[in-house]
């Protein structure tokens, strides 16, 4: 599908939703003709044309799957390890959850092709849902940035701060009620 008839179907999608005006769609959709998806979904909420909800509501009717919000999901370290980071990256796809043997995976472009890469890595049946391709790529790079929450990347000074931290809790801990400063 070429990227003028995506940017049609979706502004049309928009203004069938009432998220934005049937006159501005032929202009959005010549703006779209250069840039790639996931640059036109940036360019529609920057310029505060629809929110994050009404695209995601008209990309989920786009793709016929349901959406889903990537955005301060706390992804399970245990499916992700599943993957090599530059293939979440490369798809633009992050694995939600595992119900009996069905995987949940957001994805900035759901496709049966996207569900045949998948299976090169997983044995489970796959569902897929859409999502935003910045939120989704930005949730794998905060997966994979190091933190102090990572022991083994911890210096000596961060592992003497952290023992610090702990020694204070423990006092406050042993504290009598009456001496409690909290209260």
């Amino acid at each position: 599908m070429s990227r003028v008839q995506f940017a049609t179907e979706l502004v049309a999608i928009l203004v069938q939703q009432g998220s934005i005006a049937a006159n501005l769609a032929p202009d959005l959709v010549r703006q779209f003709q250069d840039d790639s998806k996931a640059e036109f979904d940036e360019f529609l909420r920057s310029a505060g044309l629809v929110t994050k909800a009404q695209l995601l509501a008209a990309l989920s009717a786009y793709y016929r799957v349901p959406a889903f919000d990537v955005e301060g999901y706390l992804f399970d370290h245990e499916l992700l390890i599943n993957f090599p980071k530059d293939v979440l990256l490369n798809q633009a796809f992050i694995p939600l959850q595992i119900e009996d043997n069905l995987l949940a995976v957001v994805a900035s472009v759901p496709s049966d092709d996207l569900i045949e890469k998948i299976g090169e890595y997983v044995p489970y049946v796959i569902e897929l849902r859409v999502g935003l391709q910045r939120a989704i790529i930005d949730a794998i790079e905060e997966f994979y940035d190091a933190s102090l929450t990572n022991i083994a990347d911890l210096n000596d000074d961060d592992e003497a701060d952290l023992y610090q931290d702990d020694l204070g809790v423990e006092e406050v801990e042993l504290l009598d009620e009456e001496d409690d400063v909290r209260l």
